[in-house]
């Protein structure tokens, strides 16, 4: 065999070897990714627990059935001209609900667009699906998203049933 032909061959097998790593290397880290996405959502779920408990007078008054009215969000419309300090302190707090609750929905825009998808794999699917259902039937979930829809993907809002 010539020169020339050995060196055909070697370069041949080294394409194969190469190939082979290759391969490998995208199926595990395929794998990972699937794994590390499921992790991301039970950590962001974390965070949004500690938000609650961090911030407690926030998650009193998203948990509290008093503000469940339907109008909640709309008193942040602006400020009356001579409004008193307790007043003030209100809207304060109905603004920092509203981000939070925002914070809940981009979370549960983000889960369900990943679960819908047969492309991404996330572990205990049907699960994190009835999780949805769950959270998107609270009352100050569901008036931001109609106050808001237009910010979110037209397939969340239409699973959210609005």
């Amino acid at each position: 065999m010539s020169d020339f032909a050995s060196q055909l061959v070697a370069a041949g097998a080294f394409t194969l070897i190469a190939a082979a790593i290759a391969g490998a290397t995208y199926v595990l880290t395929r794998w990972n990714n699937y794994k590390t996405l499921s992790a991301k959502y039970r950590d962001r779920l974390y965070e949004l627990n500690k938000l609650g408990v961090q911030y407690g007078d926030v998650a009193y008054e998203y948990l509290n059935p008093a503000n469940f009215t339907g109008s909640y969000f709309t008193r942040l419309s602006g400020v009356p001209a001579g409004a008193t300090a307790a007043a003030l302190a209100g809207l304060q707090l109905a603004a920092r609900v509203r981000s939070y609750v925002f914070f809940r929905l981009n979370f549960y825009e983000e889960l369900f667009y990943a679960t819908e998808s047969r492309h991404v794999v996330v572990e205990d699917r049907a699960i994190w699906r009835a999780y949805l259902e769950t959270q998107l039937r609270h009352p100050l979930v569901r008036e931001l998203l109609t106050l808001e829809r237009q910010r979110f993907g037209v397939r969340f809002v239409a699973f959210a049933g609005l």
